[in-house]
């Protein structure tokens, strides 16, 4: 007997899970820690990452990427702090 497969019945998993894997991957960084600097309980993002739960209100994942570009940000030197006092007065 041949069993026919739809493509809606395959899961899909949402966007942000492939964001998340390749970030924690990435960057060797726990879940856990991911989860809290977005804001958002560890155990949510655990479960999206191992398939329990199918998807994430839309303001997690926003709060998912914010944390994750500003756990990677760059950090810039605030005016002023540039040796030499950073008012552009060269004696």
């Amino acid at each position: 007997m041949l069993i026919k497969t739809h493509w809606y019945d395959i899961p899909m998993k949402p966007q942000i899970y492939f964001e998340v894997r390749e970030f924690l991957e990435l960057h060797k960084m726990p879940a856990a820690r991911l989860a809290r600097q977005a804001g958002i309980l560890p155990v949510t993002l655990t479960r999206v990452l191992s398939g329990e739960r199918k998807d994430m209100v839309s303001a997690s994942a926003d709060a998912l990427r914010d944390a994750m570009r500003s756990l990677t940000a760059t950090p810039t030197t605030p005016p002023g702090t540039e040796p030499g006092g950073g008012d552009g007065d060269a004696a």
